[in-house]
């Protein structure tokens, strides 16, 4: 069977968020629910693309090295699809690193079809299309996500901000 895919990368800063600080913030405020030991789960809001209304379903795994944080897209699952769901495949990670001002985020996502079942009924050149375009949505609605919930972990200066007021898990935490 053939495979279609493409590939999107992006780094960006979030000025004020000191690094240190994502090593104590609770993993539920970026959105994280643990399933179980190492497994993270990320609930997408749905969203409508052509006529079906998608929520991606992700799991992530989370290690901690040197100089960096490093989430891993273990298993995805685009829900609304229907026919096409097991068709759809999704990769990407994201890198949390601390920088001169704050931390440096780079994300990488791509998007793959298996040429199979339904999709044999559209031609190569729709599909690779529909993918880039699908691409884009996704890897603009993750980099918004990701800096709206970061740039609510930065603080100004004078600004107090203690995320261990919270019984919730960590990174550190997790990790140590």
């Amino acid at each position: 069977m053939r495979f279609v895919q493409r590939l999107s990368e992006h780094t960006f800063g979030v000025e004020g968020l000191d690094f240190s600080v994502l090593l104590v913030t609770p993993l539920e405020l970026l959105g994280l629910v643990q399933i179980k030991s190492g497994e993270w789960h990320y609930k997408s809001r749905p969203y409508q693309l052509l006529y079906w209304t998608i929520e991606p379903l992700l799991v992530f795994r989370i290690d901690q090295f040197d100089d960096g944080i490093s989430l891993e897209l273990e298993k995805a699952q685009v829900v609304g699809l229907g026919s096409m769901t097991d068709f759809v495949k999704v990769q990407g990670g994201i890198l949390l690193a601390p920088a001169s001002v704050g931390t440096r985020v780079k994300r990488w996502l791509e998007l793959g079809v298996q040429m199979g079942g339904p999709l044999l009924l559209f031609p190569k050149t729709f599909l690779e299309k529909a993918l880039a375009a699908a691409l884009v949505l996704a890897a603009q609605r993750l980099d918004r996500t990701l800096q709206r919930r970061l740039a609510m972990l930065a603080t100004t200066p004078g600004q107090a901000s203690n995320p261990l007021d919270s019984d919730q898990l960590s990174v550190d935490s997790l990790l140590k």
